[in-house]
């Protein structure tokens, strides 16, 4: 009976790159597995967020409430509140 080579694949990775190496056993060279090299391209930590902004709940009561995303006056970009007047008024 022919006993079956013991080979261990091992899985290298990081946030950007991932690869796969094999081993056919102890004192063994490490040897990349072909077609097996990932690379991904990160976004800038500025990039990735949220679509809506967060919300936080009072300490007292059920009310939820969101929370303005940075930079945010929360104003009108018109200069009055009043509503907008057609030519002719």
């Amino acid at each position: 009976m022919r006993i079956k080579a013991q080979r261990t694949w091992i899985l290298v990775a990081d946030g950007a790159r991932a690869h796969v190496v094999t081993s056919a056993g102890p004192g063994m060279d490490l040897k990349l597995v072909p077609g097996s090299d990932v690379r991904h391209e990160l976004l800038p930590t500025r990039e990735i967020g949220t679509d809506r902004p967060g919300r936080t709940q009072e300490s007292v009561g059920g009310a939820r409430h969101a929370i303005a995303p940075p930079g945010s006056t929360g104003t009108s970009s018109r200069k009055n509140n009043s509503p907008a007047r057609s030519p002719g008024n």
